[in-house]
């Protein structure tokens, strides 16, 4: 017996789409943990690098991977804010968000639709990609360069 199905209206297919754009943006987003985890992981090992050395370059160069480092967990703090504000995105008033948030950065851009800022969130997740990069080539550098200090008992 053939099933019977009820025509996709419009509106029930932008829901749909909708519901998509946000999930498949949600679960990159959340993929961006793996990569604060390698960030935390160069930022410990340039501070102790900086620690153990006496030379002045490489002190430079592992304050430079500590401040991509730095950088990187910026972009996880904003990421992380709109995976929160995405995932309550069907429930949210988004005239009332776009006044909170404006009370908080008065620069922000005010009635973007839902694509645009997801958009904008994956740009933020690449931006803070290319960061980690950036820190992972300084830190090979780092390495490449480094003198430790040698203790004489």
């Amino acid at each position: 017996m053939a099933k019977m199905t009820t025509p996709l209206t419009p509106e029930m297919l932008n829901q749909t789409k909708t519901h998509a754009q946000l999930s498949v943006t949600i679960s990159v987003l959340n993929a961006f943990k793996l990569l604060e985890w390698i960030a935390l992981s160069c930022t410990l090992l340039a501070f102790a690098s900086m620690m153990l050395t006496a030379t002045g370059h490489l002190k430079i160069m592992g304050f430079l991977v500590v401040a991509l480092g730095l950088a990187v967990f910026y972009f996880a703090f904003k990421l992380r804010v709109d995976v929160a504000l995405f995932k309550q995105w069907q429930s949210l008033d988004v005239a009332a968000l776009d006044d909170a948030l404006l009370k908080i950065n008065p620069q922000f851009q005010v009635g973007r639709s839902l694509e645009a800022r997801l958009t904008a969130s994956r740009e933020l997740f690449h931006y803070g990609f290319y960061l980690l990069l950036l820190q992972l080539c300084a830190l090979t550098v780092l390495a490449w360069f480094y003198e430790p200090i040698v203790f004489v008992f």
